[in-house]
């Protein structure tokens, strides 16, 4: 029997055999959840990025990146914690994302340096270059259609 399904395979186009090599590693990874290409397998923005915000179908989500080494994010700490009492109760939603605790959502991101701030809008992310104030940021942010 098994003889006669691999002459089966052996004798299919070579779409096909792809197909069914892709079909058979798609069953796999859907029963065997940590397997190794599951776990190679590179990450979506979709999968990393957008989860923390999941429900929020509009506005703008506004991301800090930060390590807990970087002296420059901790300095920053306390206009970030502004800008997120400045946003309260809008569209615009504001988070943290860690470098050891968030390790999947930076690497996706590509994320090179602490502090980073990027805002997610209308399925663009721009990245923030100005001044860590929170009225900057939030000069900066409101401005972005």
């Amino acid at each position: 029997m098994a003889s006669n399904m691999l002459k089966s395979v052996l004798g299919m186009h070579p779409l096909q055999k792809i197909f069914v090599l892709l079909a058979i590693a798609t069953i796999f990874c859907s029963i065997f959840t940590d397997c190794i290409l599951c776990k190679k397998w590179p990450l979506t923005f979709d999968a990393t990025i957008r989860n923390p915000f999941e429900g929020f179908d509009t506005g703008k989500q506004l991301i800090l990146y930060k390590a807990e080494f970087c002296s420059h994010c901790k300095a920053m700490k306390g206009e970030w914690e502004k800008l997120k009492t400045m946003y309260q109760g809008s569209s615009t939603q504001v988070t943290t994302l860690d470098s050891e605790k968030d390790a999947d959502a930076v690497k996706a991101a590509n994320i090179q340096a602490f502090p980073t701030i990027q805002l997610v809008v209308n399925d663009k992310t721009l990245t923030y270059s100005g001044d860590r104030t929170a009225d900057a940021i939030k000069s900066w942010a409101d401005a972005q259609s």
